[in-house]
């Protein structure tokens, strides 16, 4: 209850309710990647893999996920995916490529590091 009260000592009394909703104070955690390989021939938009996390203040599906380098990989949606034709990647780099995969909530940022192997792949079948 408050109590209001003027100069000539009116008061007046309201009862009020207040009711405080979750606050998003927790970070997402538990960070899954499926896989971490991928086929040297791999062309730009294959699936590497699929992105999980938990989060206890936040719904998961309202997760957004970032990569990093984004020059080669990109997300949509929760799947990791081949930017460019993995082969010339692969000419770049030596095996594995680290990758750092950001999750936000809204409010808090989590980062996880992966490390994505090149598979040679057998043409002569």
């Amino acid at each position: 209850t408050i109590t209001v009260t003027d100069g000539n000592h009116h008061s007046f009394d309201r009862k009020f309710n207040f009711t405080v909703g979750n606050i998003d104070d927790t970070a997402p955690t538990n960070i899954v990647l499926t896989r971490v390989s991928i086929a040297l021939n791999a062309i730009a938009g294959a699936i590497v893999g699929i992105l999980s996390a938990t989060d206890v203040d936040t719904d998961n599906n309202k997760l957004t996920y970032g990569v990093n380098p984004s020059s080669w990989f990109l997300i949509t949606g929760n799947q990791l995916k081949v930017k460019s034709s993995v082969a010339t990647t692969a000419k770049i780099f030596t095996s594995p490529i680290r990758i750092s995969i950001t999750v936000r909530d809204g409010t808090s940022t989590s980062t996880e590091n992966f490390n994505i192997a090149f598979n040679a792949v057998n043409t002569n079948i």
